[in-house]
Formats: structure tokens, sequence, C-alpha cells
């Protein structure tokens, strides 16, 4: 049992899956193990910090992985198809939000009125270079948008997908990646403006 386990530990993603298809257990602990905290990290922040609907939606996302290996195609990197159906999964829980009764959309628009209340803290010069607040503030601004800007933007910045990669994990063109991109590099490079060390002299066109 040892040997094996040592076996699969050195195990291409692609012969992980190819054994786990053919109904060896094994194989997935190694597949969870191995990619279990950076998806739970990107769940994490895709889900606003909210832990249990993160943890509720790892054990979805593996178990679609345990359910769907037999499918797999061996030509697709097994991480983009991980993240694709973490990212599906993300978007389902955001539409099911959306549809909602009025109630609660009004408390989930309570519950973002806090950030309107950052932009008089972040002009005070204490809040400059701080890095667990630039951070809170960058998380608060990810959670306002839309999931499928911000799956993008942890894909690129936080994964280190490749463009490439990124269009196959999200089924989308690599222009319309470079697009989201670009737009939300840009939203949140104003709503993060207070935090830029530079004059303000030096933010104009």
């Amino acid at each position: 049992m040892q040997l094996l386990r040592r076996r699969l530990t050195s195990a291409t993603d692609a012969e992980l899956v190819r054994r786990l298809a053919r109904g060896q257990r094994a194989a997935f602990d190694v597949l969870y193990e191995r990619y279990s905290s950076r998806l739970f990290a990107y769940l994490l922040r895709m889900t606003g910090g909210r832990h249990e609907r993160a943890e509720d939606l790892l054990h979805d996302v593996f178990v679609d992985v345990l359910e769907g290996a037999v499918g797999f195609d061996p030509q697709r990197r097994f991480d983009t198809w991980l993240f694709a159906i973490a990212h599906h999964r993300t978007c389902n829980v955001y539409r099911q939000q959306q549809t909602r009764s009025a109630a609660l959309e009004r408390e989930t628009n309570a519950a973002q009125t806090p950030a309107l209340e950052w932009s008089a803290k972040l002009a005070t010069e204490e809040w400059l270079f701080d890095w667990p607040q630039f951070k809170e503030r960058l998380d608060t601004e990810l959670n306002a948008l839309e999931p499928a800007q911000r799956s993008a933007f942890l894909l690129r910045f936080v994964e280190n997908f490749s463009i490439a990669d990124i269009a196959r994990t999200l089924a989308c063109p690599p222009g319309t990646v470079k697009s989201r991109l670009f737009y939300t590099c840009r939203h949140l490079a104003k709503k993060l403006r207070a935090f830029d060390p530079r004059p303000d002299e030096e933010h104009r066109p």
C-alpha cells in the first residue's frame, strides 16, 4: 500500500484521472491533496469569504471530479478542467442568489453599504501602504464584480493561468478574457487609487 501511495504521489494528473476512472480511489485522494488548498482559496474569494459555502462548493466540485473522471479528455489539463467546474458551480450559486426574494435582495444591498464608507477612510494617510487593509479593500471590490470578471482576475493573478488556459477554463475566446481583465484592472485601479503612492498628477492622462 505504501509503495502504491508513493507511485501515485509522483504520478501526473492525467495518470491519476485515468486510475480514478478505473475505480482506484487512492488516486482521488492524491488529486484532492494536490489541489484542494488552491481550489478552496479560489472558492473562498469567489464566495466573498464565506467559509461554509466555499467548503460546500469544494465538496461538490470534487464529487463532480469523481463522477466525471470517466469522460475526462486526456488532452486537456486537469487543473483547467477542475477550475472550470469550480467556476460553473460558483456561477450557479450567483444566479440562484439573483433570483431570491426582494427581502434578500435588500439584505444584499445593505451588506454592500459598508463599501461606500471605505472611500472616506481610504482618504486618510494612515491607510496608505497598509497591505492588510489593501487586501480587504481589494476583496470588497472583487466581490462586487460579476463572477466571470472575478474568476478571470483570480485565475490570472492568483493561479497564474495563461490567457489561453483561462479561456479554456471559462469556455470563452481569449479576446474575451483579455477584455475582461483589461476592464477589471482598470476598474480596480480606479477604486483602489487611494493606495497608489504616486502623486495625483501622475494619474492624469
